[in-house]
């Protein structure tokens, strides 16, 4: 026996069980089933016109629209039908058969009893023995005589999951289907695959039942961990995750074990970092000259537009915002300044090499070329020795 077979052979009732939940509960998420469509389309429905005039007569399949949403839905229904699958059906059913007592369906819950038997009914003869049949087509030459054998709608409907869909090599009945081409495929699929959904989702019924009459344990995590990317979004939401993070140069394969501090050419994110890595024209550059026109200090900033207004993240110390028009040499309103919180003693120190004599010039990108302004602070004297910022000026 191999490996892989003894693995299989470990999966014990309960955990097939908790799997079955998690995956039914997945199909039950999907919008074809959240929508009604499953229900309007589980059936094998076509439209048949009749011209009066020519007697021509046309016939439509009805089908789910969307090719494309259907075909996730199926890829989240193909655990249920394949054997190799711990939640292969007819496994779920052993598996609840198994824990529930012996007396309690039956005698305790006939109305149990009878879903439980009637879902176990419909896969054996739907799905697994397709000895259920919708209906059955025949290829046919131009004379009328037959091409093929007939082939029924579950046959023509594996052949659209194995052939055209999750895999390209039909053997069997499968290859016989695919003689059909791929019109013939999809309209069988679609009614076949949306009663598998209705089956699913209904065995997900009987089990949540069984669970809240005592007759079956399922853990809460099964019920509770997301199981599409709309619920894991919502419980990371839920979390405050605090922690650092760091970006390097394309190409940057950092060695087994390494701390990312150590790792050269990093940078550690930032809200300046980020928005110059979402937005790179929004570079800019904040230098600081001393009266005899020397520069004395440079700082990294970022650019980003508001209304009517430039915005500058200075090294993720200071926002400085500053009207459109300072560009025209007369603006319309007067420079702030705001410290980033928990910067204020960095903030404090900056702006102090900021005031007069000293002036600041800022460069950047905009309306694809560069700009620049230069600002004058000076600094008053706020209750005793403290000193605060002063409005600026051009």
């Amino acid at each position: 026996m191999s490996k892989k077979k003894k693995e299989r052979d470990a999966v014990t009732p309960q955990e097939v069980l908790e799997r079955f939940v998690i995956r039914a509960r997945r199909v039950k998420a999907h919008s074809l089933v959240q929508d009604g469509s499953v229900e309007r389309y589980a059936k094998t429905q076509m439209t048949v016109s009749f011209s009066m005039t020519t007697g021509a007569v046309t016939i439509k399949d009805v089908v789910v629209p969307d090719e494309e949403v259907f075909e996730s839905l199926a890829t989240r229904l193909r655990p249920f039908i394949v054997k190799s699958e711990p939640i292969y059906l007819p496994n779920v059913f052993r598996a609840i058969r198994s824990l529930v007592p012996v007396d309690a369906l039956g005698e305790k819950d006939e109305d149990l009893e009878r879903a439980l038997a009637s879902a176990e009914q419909r896969f054996e003869h739907r799905f697994r023995e397709q000895d259920v049949k919708t209906y059955a087509i025949q290829l046919l030459d131009g004379e009328g005589n037959p091409e093929s054998r007939y082939v029924s709608d579950a046959v023509m409907a594996g052949s659209w999951l194995y052939t055209d869909t999750v895999h390209a090599d039909p053997h069997d009945e499968k290859a016989e289907g695919k003689k059909f081409g791929y019109r013939a495929h999809y309209t069988a699929a679609s009614p076949f695959f949306c009663e598998l959904a209705i089956l699913v989702v209904s065995m997900l019924n009987i089990v949540k039942a069984l669970v809240e009459k005592g007759y079956l344990t399922i853990s809460d995590t099964a019920w509770s961990e997301p199981v599409t990317y709309a619920e894991a979004e919502e419980a990371a939401g839920e979390k405050v995750v605090e922690g650092s993070m760091r970006v390097f140069p394309v190409g940057t394969v950092p060695p087994d074990d390494a701390r990312l501090e150590d790792i050269p050419g990093g940078i550690e994110v930032t809200p300046m970092v980020l928005g110059l890595l979402a937005d790179p024209e929004g570079r800019a550059v904040l230098t600081v000259y001393e009266e005899s026109g020397e520069p004395i200090a440079s700082y990294p900033a970022y650019r980003r537009l508001g209304n009517d207004t430039f915005v500058f993240l200075v090294n993720d110390i200071l926002s400085l915002t500053v009207p459109r028009d300072i560009l025209s040499g007369n603006p319309s309103a007067i420079p702030t300044l705001e410290v980033i919180k928990g910067r204020e003693a960095e903030a404090y120190s900056l702006l102090r090499s900021f005031s007069s004599p000293n002036c600041i010039e800022v460069s950047f990108n905009y309306d694809g070329k560069k700009q620049g302004f230069m600002l004058y602070f000076e600094l008053s004297s706020d209750e005793g020795d403290e000193s605060s910022p002063k409005d600026g000026e051009q």
